[in-house]
């Protein structure tokens, strides 16, 4: 194979030759000479990636973007994200050339423009400060920060947890974005040793150049602090003369513009206590300095790496109803990043709930509130978590409904909820609310947003087709009057069968009228459906609108002109 290839790259213009298994070409381009080392990776028979592709002699290049540099004196040259990358595993000759060229344009560009070479390096401080981060040091820092634009003194400890022995924790004492409940903070913190080194955070305003190949750590610590601006550096001055020390951490973020920022750690020590040394000019006899990278778990970091929307921090909802359909809207509405969720319900977890509802069997027994809070506030770090046992009615006072930004009511009660509707609609300053329910046997669910301000609300559903006031909701697929529960074991135990997809699919739409809301999206009262697919042996009546309806997951108007509570 590698015969093939290099035959293939003499032909397209290479200079090219067989050494120690790997295909090494020569370049030339105005006054430089570089050499390429490459080769493929074996998976089983085949090869599923992009061949390796190394700068050699890398010292001679100092700082050079996208080429990282190790003890051989060679350069890993990146090759670019790699996701939804198909490799034509069949034609490696062709996928060598392609990438060969690239590889050569990135070098020779950022080897002549050395302007283009440095923007990005300062743009990908990270990945460059990994260059210097040994495997002794690498993921050995977790910090749960969030970027400032001031020195603070940092709490620390080493965790001796199974998969993170040995890593450094860093927080603030008084942080207060951070839930408490976190698991994962709490499984850290729960298995610690004491830790009496010192730890500082040190904002950085201005890009700066990561460590050159071959300049060590103390050396580059020295050009940073030289650089600071006066005041950071005469505060940093300060807080280190308060107390000597064995071990100093430094954890910086270096901001990079856009609200993004690069995190790197330095640790210094050495046997007896010192001052921490800011320039060549201190007592820097017998101190080491190591770079560590850092495990990046504040909340400008992963809420949106996660997926989670921005400008959701300061936004409140609350979700009347906590049963399979809420519990998921819950769930769904924290992964999407909303600040703060205010729970109600009457109703504890019961046996019959596992199989379609968010919370687990530890929960069973317990108020469905208190347990979806408690299971938020585990897996959701900055998520605020309030709950009410009690019914819907008590948030139509005053005081709630002021609290909160929008509410969904997912409690299937279509009595309860019709009043509430009718009562909320009365007022003249309400907040938006989303209504969400689940038909049985996998026949559909539901969802409509009632405006703020406007026409269209939950009883505008109450009608016939013909244009009728109704006591049922037009927008159901089930035929009315009819038995549609089901009972396992006898009278008593009745319930609506639908499954846990049934269950999420409602719950999606809901939090989909929600989101669209909030990001000002919807400006008119609305509703959408989705719809199942019956057997050809279903024995319900089903509905004049589930015979025709071919507008799934489509968003429609709510407004009904005969309705007589919002169009008055």
């Amino acid at each position: 194979m590698l015969e093939k290839i290099k035959t293939f790259l003499e032909k397209n213009g290479h200079s090219a030759e067989i050494i120690d298994s790997r295909i090494i070409t020569t370049h030339k381009f105005n006054e430089f000479v570089i050499r390429i080392a490459g080769k493929f990776f074996l998976e089983g028979k085949l090869w599923f990636s992009l061949p390796e592709l190394y700068l050699l002699e890398r010292g001679k290049y100092g700082s050079l973007a996208h080429v990282s540099w190790d003890e051989k004196d060679e350069g890993l040259i990146c090759g670019g994200v790699s996701e939804n990358r198909h490799i034509d595993y069949e034609q490696l000759d062709e996928v060598y050339l392609l990438a060969l060229n690239k590889a050569i344009e990135t070098i020779k560009s950022l080897l002549i423009d050395k302007d283009k070479n440095e923007k990005e390096i300062l743009e990908e401080f990270s990945a460059h400060w990994n260059f210097s981060v040994s495997s002794k040091t690498k993921n050995k820092v977790i910090s749960f920060l969030e970027p400032s634009n001031e020195i603070l003194e940092l709490t620390s400890y080493v965790s001796n947890d199974d998969k993170f022995k040995d890593s450094v924790i860093f927080y603030r004492t008084d942080e207060k974005n951070l839930n408490p409940n976190y698991s994962f903070f709490k499984r850290l913190k729960s298995k610690n040793r004491g830790n009496r080194d010192r730890s500082l955070y040190l904002p950085i305003e201005q890009p700066v150049l990561p460590p050159a190949p071959n300049e060590s750590i103390l050396q580059w610590w020295f050009r940073l602090v030289e650089n600071l601006p006066t005041t950071i550096r005469e505060d940093l001055e300060n807080q280190i003369l308060k107390k000597t020390n064995k071990v100093f951490w430094i954890l910086s973020s270096v901001h990079l513009g856009q609200n993004k920022h690069s995190w790197f750690c330095l640790k210094f020590e050495r046997k007896n206590k010192s001052y921490l040394p800011l320039s060549v000019n201190c007592k820097t006899e017998g101190w080491n300095a190591f770079a560590y990278n850092v495990i990046i778990h504040n909340k400008e970091y992963i809420k949106p790496r996660g997926g989670a929307e921005k400008g959701l921090d300061d936004i409140t909802v609350a979700i009347i109803g906590c049963g399979s359909v809420g519990g998921e809207i819950a769930k769904q509405l924290a992964s999407a990043g909303i600040g703060k969720l205010m729970l109600i319900d009457h109703d504890s977890l019961n046996v019959e709930n596992i199989y379609r509802h968010t919370l687990s069997s530890q929960y069973i027994g317990y108020d469905k509130v208190k347990s979806l809070s408690h299971f938020l506030k585990t897996n959701y770090p900055y998520l605020k978590v309030e709950y009410l046992f009690s019914f819907l009615k008590i948030f139509l006072e005053k005081d709630y409904l002021n609290s909160v930004d929008g509410v969904i009511v997912a409690t299937g009660n279509p009595t309860e909820e019709r009043f509430f509707n009718n009562e909320l609609i009365k007022r003249d300053k309400r907040p938006w609310v989303v209504y969400t329910w689940v038909e049985g046997h996998g026949i559909g669910g539901h969802a409509i947003y009632v405006h703020p301000t406007g026409e269209g609300c939950l009883s505008c559903l109450y009608r016939d087709m013909y244009g009728n006031k109704s006591l049922n909701s037009i927008q159901n697929f089930l035929d009315s009057e009819q038995d549609i529960a089901i009972n396992i074991a006898g009278c008593g135990t009745h319930f609506l069968p639908y499954s846990f997809i049934d269950a999420i699919q409602s719950a999606t739409l809901a939090t989909r009228l929600t989101l669209e809301a909030l990001n000002n999206q919807l400006s008119k009262s609305s509703r959408i459906s989705w719809k199942g697919v019956v057997p050809p042996d279903f024995k319900l009546k089903t509905t004049y609108r589930y015979k025709n309806f071919k507008k799934s997951l489509e968003i429609e108007s709510l407004f009904w002109e005969g309705c007589d509570v919002c169009n008055f």
